[in-house]
């Protein structure tokens, strides 16, 4: 089916727009959507064969210890390293700096992600990192505390021996989905620092999204060389309070949800746009409902690594469109998107 002029630039616009949201979630940042969804015959990543130790007796390492020093490490470390990124068949290499101001009444946190290869393109965040009430931040750059009694619910969580990334020793940590409306995580946690150095997701035995460190320098740049550099396309990405979620009575709500997951918050953008945020404590997902402004807006699906964008004009009328983005398998986020329903 081809698509008109005006399907094809508002696409993108929306796009944009949930790629935005989709990388201000995780730690890790991820790359922007940018292609239709593989076939069935696209080759898979190579799969993680490095372990080089099966796991040690060692008491002190714990699971419990290994998801604190995961969430803790960014409050500590101030730090630039390069990264690659693999997806689809393609190789992304990037620079990751984060500089940590301990001045003032609250810490912030600086970051900036560049893209080496292709367009000079950088995004850029800013944020105050103070830690909520009961400490369970749950959006911000980053959860505050991971609670593994929810994230058993939807994984089995084991720590699965030590490995090695950017020269530096790291502890393996893999959480398995207990379902299929969810991908796996493997995470290699540097055993002096707690910085996640590799992130793998995984669809039953196969890698469809690897981010890694190729190297990593403690220290990092300063806050005042940040935009010292200059950039063909530059996002910054807005500051968000980490103990707010707005909870407004939605008039939307979501019919079928994964087992696991829950309401993060619901908000209203700038544009109009409902969205309504959903996450089982390790993946995220945020659904859209916003205004169509076409005659007939075709169904889409797009991915780019663990993200997917469902697109497509609510079942029950054509005056609204509702997009699902999230790291879940496209079965997970087409059945939110023909789940949404007016209260």
């Amino acid at each position: 089916m081809s698509l008109t002029t005006s399907q094809i630039l508002l696409f993108s616009r929306l796009r944009q727009r949930l790629w935005l949201t989709a990388i201000v979630i995780s730690q890790l940042f991820s790359v922007a959507i940018a292609q239709v969804a593989p076939s069935a015959h696209e080759k898979s990543l190579v799969p993680v064969t490095d372990i080089v130790t099966p796991a040690p007796e060692y008491k002190e390492i714990t699971v419990e210890n290994l998801l604190n020093d995961l969430v803790n490490a960014n409050r500590y470390y101030s730090y630039s390293g390069l990264l690659t990124y693999e997806a689809n068949g393609s190789l992304s290499t990037l620079r990751l700096d984060q500089h940590l101001d301990k001045k003032g009444e609250f810490n912030r946190v600086y970051q900036k992600l560049s893209f080496l290869n292709g367009e000079s393109r950088r995004v850029l965040r800013e944020q105050k990192l103070n830690y909520c009430v009961g400490g369970n931040t749950r959006w911000g750059l980053w959860p505050s505390v991971f609670n593994r009694e929810e994230l058993q619910r939807s994984y089995n969580i084991s720590f699965q021996g030590q490995s090695r990334v950017a020269n530096r020793g790291t502890l393996v940590i893999y959480f398995e989905p207990k379902d299929e409306f969810r991908y796996g995580y493997r995470f290699d946690i540097d055993q002096q620092t707690g910085l996640v150095l590799r992130s793998a997701i995984l669809d039953g035995s196969n890698i469809i999204e690897r981010t890694q460190f190729v190297s990593l320098e403690l220290g990092g740049k300063q806050k005042a060389s940040f935009d010292e550099e200059e950039y063909s396309v530059s996002w910054r990405v807005p500051e968000v309070e980490p103990c707010h979620t707005e909870q407004f009575e939605s008039v939307w709500y979501v019919e079928w949800l994964p087992e696991g997951f829950a309401s993060a918050g619901n908000r209203i953008t700038a544009q109009g746009e409902h969205v309504l945020m959903f996450t089982d404590g390790l993946a995220s997902v945020s659904v859209f409902i916003s205004s169509n402004q076409l005659e007939e807006l075709p169904k889409m699906t797009a991915r780019r690594g663990a993200t997917i964008v469902v697109m497509s004009p609510l079942a029950f009328g054509t005056s609204k469109a509702v997009a699902v983005v999230g790291e879940v398998p496209t079965v997970t986020a087409r059945r939110m998107a023909v789940s949404v329903k007016s209260k």
